[in-house]
């Protein structure tokens, strides 16, 4: 990977033909650098951090790269890694992109409602971009029990106990008990993606919707 470039450089020598065998080659060069980010277990975060900004400067278009980005911003702030300010800067920066590059995909539009979720201050809020992005991702993919979850959590914060009831009734309803062992996601059984620890945690969320007692 580091005698590349000279590679790419020679091949743009030869014209059009070169030009485009070049941008393959970046591109390949580009993954390459996002697959170390994701996969090698024994980078820091922000090694991984590292890695995918090369990888963005060869393919600043990639919104899987931009989502890595994030999610590994958001673990440094989780994991007290470096500037927590800078770090909530850079996620929330990295999601918009992804979920602008990609604004049809569910998992996107979450990770950008859960980085406003995780980014925002008392003196900078973000519920309305908060909660509208959390919805986009259930109207986009309503199978996934984790959006509905943050949605819930969101409404809980803000103190909308019906809402947050309301959602969370939903998501349950989706998946009676006697057909969880049967429901298959891309040919999987989905109990085995965590299905069942994703509604218990929704269902552990639901006291925290009743009404208050009165004293």
């Amino acid at each position: 990977a580091a005698r590349a470039p000279h590679a790419i450089g020679r091949w743009l020598r030869l014209g059009t033909a070169g030009t485009s065998v070049a941008a393959v080659m970046l591109l390949l060069v580009a993954d390459g650098y996002y697959q170390r980010a994701i996969n090698d277990s024994t980078l820091t975060t922000a090694s991984r951090i590292s890695w995918l900004h090369r990888s963005l400067r060869l393919m600043p278009l990639s919104a899987n790269a931009h989502e890595a980005l994030a999610q590994q911003h958001w673990d440094a702030v989780l994991g007290r890694v470096g500037d927590r300010k800078a770090n909530l800067d850079a996620m929330v920066s990295a999601a918009e992109t992804a979920a602008a590059l990609d604004p049809g995909s569910a998992h996107r539009q979450w990770i950008l409602g859960s980085s406003y979720f995780l980014g925002q201050t008392s003196k900078r809020p973000q519920w309305p971009r908060v909660i509208e992005h959390l919805e986009r991702a259930i109207a986009y993919d309503f199978h996934d029990p984790t959006y509905y979850q943050s949605l819930a959590d969101a409404y809980l914060r803000l103190g909308w106990r019906g809402h947050a009831r309301a959602t969370i009734t939903a998501a349950l309803a989706l998946y009676p008990e006697a057909e969880i062992g049967r429901i298959t996601y891309g040919h999987v059984i989905y109990e085995r993606l965590g299905l069942r620890e994703k509604l218990d945690g929704l269902r552990r969320l639901l006291p925290l919707t009743e009404p208050p007692s009165a004293e």
